[in-house]
Order: C-alpha cells, then sequence, then structure tokens
C-alpha cells in the first residue's frame, strides 16, 4: 500500500481556483513520487471540480466536521488519519489554534504542518501574546513541525505573536498554474457571453462580494473614472452577501450600465475572465494574506491596482507590475484606472513586468516542490508496496 498524505482544506471546493490548483497539483506531484494523496473538505465539490481533482489522482473525502474548531473537528480528524493511514497531515483554510493539529499526531500522522493563508482584520496591528493566552496558543501549535506562510507579512505577524518559533515559519507564495492561463480567443469569448464590447477597456474584480473586499471603493471610483474615459468598463466576479447591495450602489451612482455582475465564475482561468480583462484590481480593506486573483492576473500579464495592505504590496509592485494606493480612497483608484485606460504602452509594459514576475516566482509547480522539500517529510521517500 502507498504512503498516504492528508491535506485538509476548509473551504468550499466550487470553483477551479487559487486552492483547487494547489490541491490538484500537490496530489499530481506526490503520485508522481508514488504516494497517495488524500484531499478532505467540509463540503464536496461541484462536478466540475470533481473532474478537475480525479485527473491529478487526488482521492476527495468529505466530512462537514473538519469546519469545527472544538474538539468535534480533532475527533474527526483523529478518525480520518487513522482510517487513510495518513503518515503526513497538512492543513489549510482552518483554524490555526485549535485542537486539529493534535487531532492529526493523535491519529498516527508522523508531523502535521500548517499554511497560513488568513488575512487579518482591517488595521490589525499584531502583538506579542502573553500570559495563559500564549501558554494554551503554544500547546495548541506544538504539533506544527513547520507553518508555511503565503507572505512575509503573515510570517512577521506569526513571529510577533509568538506561538511557533521563527525557524519554524516558511514564507512560501501562493502560485498559479502557468499551463492554464487563457488566451485571447477565449478572452473574446467571455466577453461576448456577458454582452461586453471588444472595444471597451475592461477593469475586474475577483473576490467574494463582502465590505472586506473593497467592492463599494471600485464602485466608486468607476463613477469618477468613466466621465474621464468612456472607454471603461467593470466587471465584478463573485458572490456574496452584498450582491445587492452593490448592484443598488451602481444605480444610485449612475454607473449600472458600465458595470457587469458576473456572479461565480466556475473557473476563471478556463473560460477566459483573466484573459477577458485589461487589469485587475483587488481593493481589499482588511489585511490580505496574498490573493490568489492577483497572481492570476499576473500571470496573464495584466496590470494590477491593490491596496496598501497585508502581503499585497509583496505581490504588486508600484510602478513596475501595477500600482499601490491607500484602501479606501476612490479617488487614486480612479486616477490609476485612467492613466492605464489611456495609456496602452504602459498597460503593456506593466503586464509584462508582471507576468516575467509571476513566472519567476509564483509558479505553482516550483511552488509545491518548495513546499515538499521545505517540509523535509517526504524528501528520500519511495512508496511502500
Amino acid at each position: 500500500m502507498a504512503n498516504s498524505v492528508l491535506t485538509v482544506i476548509g473551504g468550499a471546493p466550487r470553483r477551479i481556483g487559487g486552492l483547487e490548483m494547489l490541491g490538484a497539483e500537490f496530489s499530481r506531484s506526490l503520485r508522481a513520487i508514488g504516494w497517495r494523496s488524500i484531499l478532505a473538505f467540509p463540503e464536496g465539490p461541484t462536478e466540475l471540480v470533481a473532474k478537475f481533482f480525479e485527473a491529478s489522482g487526488a482521492d476527495v473525502v468529505i466530512d462537514p466536521l473538519l469546519l469545527d474548531t472544538g474538539f468535534a473537528g480533532a475527533k474527526a480528524l483523529f478518525s480520518m488519519v487513522r482510517k487513510t493511514k495518513a503518515e503526513y497531515v497538512y492543513l489549510s483554510f482552518t483554524s490555526f489554534l485549535s485542537p486539529m493539529a493534535w487531532g492529526s499526531r493523535l491519529g498516527g500522522a508522523k508531523a502535521v504542518f500548517f499554511t497560513d493563508q488568513s488575512s487579518r482584520p482591517q488595521g490589525s496591528v499584531p502583538r506579542a501574546a502573553t500570559g495563559p493566552k500564549r501558554l494554551v496558543g503554544r500547546f495548541l501549535a506544538a504539533p506544527y513541525k513547520q507553518v508555511f506562510c503565503v507572505s512575509d507579512y503573515v510570517r512577521r505577524d506569526n513571529a510577533v505573536r509568538g506561538y511557533v518559533p521563527p525557524e519554524r515559519l516558511t514564507t512560501l507564495y501562493n502560485g498559479i498554474d502557468l499551463q492554464r492561463t487563457g488566451n485571447a480567443a477565449l478572452g473574446l469569448q467571455f466577453r461576448q457571453r456577458f454582452g461586453i464590447s471588444p472595444e471597451k477597456i475592461l477593469v475586474s474584480q475577483v473576490s467574494w462580494l463582502t465590505p472586506d473586499k473593497g467592492l463599494d471603493v471600485l464602485i466608486r471610483a468607476a463613477a469618477l473614472a468613466l466621465p474621464q474615459e468612456n472607454r471603461l468598463h467593470f466587471l465584478i466576479a463573485g458572490d456574496g452577501p452584498c450582491r445587492d447591495e452593490y448592484m443598488k450602489l451602481c444605480k444610485e451612482l449612475g454607473v449600472e450600465n458600465a458595470v457587469t455582475f458576473t456572479g461565480l465564475v466556475d473557473d476563471p482561468l478556463g473560460e477566459g475572465l483573466y484573459a477577458a480583462s485589461d487589469l485587475i484590481c483587488q481593493l481589499s480593506r482588511w489585511q490580505e494574506a496574498f490573493a490568489f486573483s492577483i497572481v492570476e492576473a499576473m500571470a496573464h500579464g495584466k496590470p494590477v491596482i491593490g491596496t496598501l495592505v497585508g502581503g499585497i504590496p509583496e505581490a504588486v509592485e508600484d510602478g513596475v507590475t501595477g500600482y499601490v494606493v491607500p484602501p479606501n480612497d476612490p479617488a487614486q483608484v480612479a486616477d490609476r484606472i485612467v492613466r492605464l485606460a489611456k495609456d496602452t504602452a504602459l498597460r503593456t509594459q506593466l503586464g509584462k513586468a508582471a507576468l516575467e514576475r509571476a513566472r519567476e516566482r509564483l509558479d505553482l509547480r516550483g511552488i509545491v516542490a518548495s513546499l515538499l522539500a521545505a517540509s523535509g517529510a517526504l524528501q528520500g521517500k519511495g512508496a511502500k508496496q
């Protein structure tokens, strides 16, 4: 029987996005060395995502209790590790300080790893934990052999809080499958699907429709930018609780005919969303850990306008691969949008630099190879028969 690795992802696999591509590439890499990859989620994948995982050789298991941050979740993971005989457990999009790590170890895992993808609240300032909170946190985090942080911002935050020794913290950025990037033909099809003219300069943001993502700032920036450049069109891809609120804001500002809401896009890369766009925004208010949409945009050679929060400035180099602006500042966002809309050469220049950066630092295959190498768990290991 082959050695097994259990990867627990505490999110819903509803589309082929960053976490799904990571799970699939991780599974392909494990299969290449004769290991079995098990992907565990709190709910089942859509049919499209299920086929995507199947092609990677992954086995998918489902348990709603994986969303439980208490002993019920730890017990579920304990049972899952024992049943799958997983030697190594990787946790991602789960609670950092929960009994789940101990559930994995007590279930028989040789080592437990955690990838910290968590964005921090708006205005969050890291502070060292003290007293009983520090003791409890260190106990809960003790089983982690290594904590992978998706940006230097996240690594520094964890180092200050002090639950894990600095030597067990490693920065490892999110990556993108460069083999899945869309082309101009796909981009044109995507525009046709949503009735967006090829002549328009398309500004897109791909995110959940929540206040943390700053979509109201994008809409207000659109109202400021459109009188200066009437070729602009705006696209908001995703779903969430604030959709009706944002559509109402568009109407109040008189930009409803210049903003397209797509809802959830099942496969943004494969369906040509990024290929259709001329530039991408990520206007988060909260301390974004490291947005997948930025990586996806850069891989398509698109400049990004991001906010000066969390790990975004590590991905978007101001004036080189895009622009970084303060959060909650529609005027500055509008200024950068108009600047890029009016200057095709500048868009091309920044987009080319973004693509080069993605190829150098954000190739998913290299990221997964680094993940396995940094963990040290699978080095020199072969499959058991």
